[in-house]
């Protein structure tokens, strides 16, 4: 919390000092308020007088009320300061977070981080921390007006802040425990909502909307259960810190009022220890809440504090791609399955080349691609790019030379031509040069604004065969000299995807490895290599004259 809290030195102790100076006007007050009480009650004392110490305490009063504006002012801009570096440290972090790491949690957790856990870390946090020096200073400067004013009743008061103390040591640990549990309820409601929203079809298409309000229903009001939890808490805390409070404000006007009734102090004094009460105690009752509240979110702020951690350095650099991709005795399982996917395959893949992949379902075809493309990290033996070992490799190295176009190409709520030039180069020859391949033409001319037509995920407003041209297209405009393809035209009517599959092969200086199950007799021997898989093996791998001979794809052709 520390590094958030402290972004700028300079700022921070500007900030501190700012609190100093509101603090000591806030306590001065109490000073003002004897002065003007001893001496309107003086004998002798004129109108005059009053009216002339009225209006000091007005002008005070005006001076303090624009410290306060600037002060609460300059304490929400560095707060939000503070939330906005944690929150894109969280997102950088995620960003480049290895994606076998990122894709083993749900979304909707990270989703949780950076909107709910994040705001309860901004309250009960930050603003916590930033504004402790305003209570500290208060309370220092009360104390030391208090021994002003008569050093008995400074011990006195003193001794009674002890009964504050018991504020924290009672709520800290249930705090924590709640804070924990709404989080938890958080994501889990998070979690409810994203999962129906992505697949409201399917709701709709069984009649399931009743039961999917009821689940949800339920969950939702588990998470009112664990808010309502820690409202209380807070609540009780506060409740009882006020009670705590106001026995210690009536202890010191009683030890101010027998003072004076022996004449050792004048009513102004005991006007004025009432008002120094007030700074000692709440302030004091301030900092132990605020304690309570900083150390029962301390799970929660570790766990987003491990997560905003600057990524691992890089691995070796890639100067292009110069030779080929080697896999050597690649064994591959998923943490949930039992079998291995992939069973000690071994493969080269050279550069320039276009290599076909075939199979049956779930013989390892797409397992493979991934794997080339660093989706996974958990193999067993060895995957290398022209002789530098994936293990060395980070992920932003190697997409360097990488595009991958997958069966489902996720749509950004951006325009097609944003969609394709997903970073934003502007290089109109080579956004042409993808639609043509991608036989994206007629859609973009059917579009209403072209290729600065807005599309979205989200929306039905385009077809799932128009959705993986997009992302072949997003894939063809990264100009990268690998192309990992997998099963890129299965949406697609048999007509397109031979046009699109016979544009991919004329690409010149392209590695192309092209999982697919819609073989085209007349467009096979375009390959220079086909790859046959089955059981997470291996089965052929040849030149197409060679398969074709022996009958080896005669059972994928209507596959």
């Amino acid at each position: 919390m520390k590094r958030y809290i402290v972004y700028s030195k300079i700022k921070f102790i500007a900030l501190v000092l700012f609190k100093a100076l509101y603090a000591a006007a806030f306590v001065g007050f109490a000073l003002i308020l004897q002065w003007l009480v001893n001496t309107i009650t003086a004998d002798g004392a004129t109108a005059d007088q009053l009216f002339f110490c009225v209006g000091i305490a007005i002008g005070y009063v005006a001076v303090f009320t624009a410290i306060l504006l600037l002060k609460d002012k300059a304490s929400t801009a560095y707060i939000n300061k503070a939330v906005m570096l944690l929150r894109n440290d969280l997102t950088h972090s995620l960003l480049h977070e290895r994606y076998e790491d990122f894709a083993s949690n749900d979304t909707a957790k990270y989703l949780s981080h950076l909107t709910n856990d994040i705001k309860t870390v901004a309250v009960s946090g930050f603003n916590s921390v930033i504004t402790l020096p305003e209570e500290i200073f208060t309370f220092v400067f009360a104390v030391a007006a208090a021994f002003f004013i008569n050093y008995v009743v400074a011990l006195t008061m003193l001794g009674l802040t002890l009964l504050i103390f018991i504020v924290p040591v009672v709520f800290n640990k249930p705090l924590n425990r709640a804070n924990v549990r709404l989080s938890d309820a958080v994501k889990q409601y998070t979690a409810a909502l994203k999962q129906t929203f992505l697949g409201i079809d399917v709701v709709k298409n069984f009649g399931s909307e009743e039961r999917t309000e009821r689940e949800i229903a339920r969950i939702n009001e588990t998470l009112c259960k664990k808010n309502t939890v820690l409202d209380k808490l807070n609540l009780y805390a506060g409740d009882v810190g006020i009670f705590i409070v106001v026995l210690l404000q009536l202890g010191s006007i009683a030890i101010a009022g027998y003072m004076m009734l022996q004449s050792v102090i004048l009513i102004g004094a005991v006007i004025a220890v009432v008002q120094l009460s007030g700074n000692m105690y709440s302030p004091l009752m301030q900092i132990a809440g605020k304690a309570a509240l900083i150390s029962g979110i301390r799970e929660l702020d570790e766990t987003l504090l491990a997560m905003a951690q600057p990524p691992e350095a890089q691995g070796e650099k890639l100067f292009g791609f110069e030779r080929g991709i080697r896999v050597e005795n690649v064994g591959f399982g998923y943490p949930d399955h039992e079998d291995l996917t992939l069973k000690n395959v071994s493969a080269a893949f050279e550069k320039g080349k276009k290599y076909l992949i075939v199979g049956k379902s779930g013989s390892g075809k797409s397992t493979l691609l991934k794997l080339i493309g660093k989706t996974f990290n958990g193999y067993v033996g060895k995957i290398e790019i022209d002789g530098v070992d994936y293990r060395n490799i980070s992920e932003r190295e190697l997409y360097k030379n990488i595009a991958f176009a997958q069966q489902k190409s996720y749509l950004f709520d951006l325009t097609v031509r944003e969609n394709i030039d997903f970073n934003g180069t502007g290089d109109a020859q080579l956004l042409e040069h993808a639609v043509e391949i991608a036989e994206l033409r007629d859609f973009v001319l059917a579009q209403k604004n072209g290729l600065d037509e807005q599309i979205s995920e989200e929306i039905n407003q385009i077809s799932g065969g128009e959705k993986q041209r997009v992302g072949l297209a997003r894939a063809i405009y990264k100009d990268t000299d690998i192309l990992l393809l997998d099963e890129v035209t299965s949406s697609l009517d048999k007509e397109t995807a031979y046009r699109v599959e016979k544009n991919i092969l004329a690409l010149r200086d392209k590695t192309v490895l092209n999982v697919s199950h819609k073989l085209h007799a007349d467009l096979l021997e375009k390959y220079d290599y086909i790859c046959v898989m089955d059981g997470g093996k291996i089965v052929g791998f040849a030149p197409p004259a060679a398969l074709l001979k022996n009958n080896a794809l005669s059972q994928y052709m209507d596959a």
